[in-house]
């Protein structure tokens, strides 16, 4: 499975990609010591966003989108 067909999603931190033989999306646990070197990776606007992501996103109140911007951009 080539990288680039691979994304890394936090909350909990897992690889996720699509199965090109079968369609299904399958996931599991990222490794510890991979997170940080698959970050270093990632480009803005390059990495894609999963649907559960995306509900969290929907669904967070802006005490909770705060947090998580200020986590994401700031060290």
């Amino acid at each position: 499975m080539p990288l680039s067909k691979t994304r890394l999603e936090r909350r909990p931190w897992r690889l996720v990609w699509r199965c090109e033989s079968c369609g299904d999306e399958a996931h599991f646990p990222a490794p510890p010591d991979l997170i940080g070197p698959m970050r270093e990776l990632e480009k803005a606007g390059g990495v894609g966003i999963s649907v559960r992501e995306a509900k969290a996103f929907a669904a967070a109140t802006a005490d909770e989108f705060e947090a998580a911007v200020r986590d994401e951009l700031l060290p």
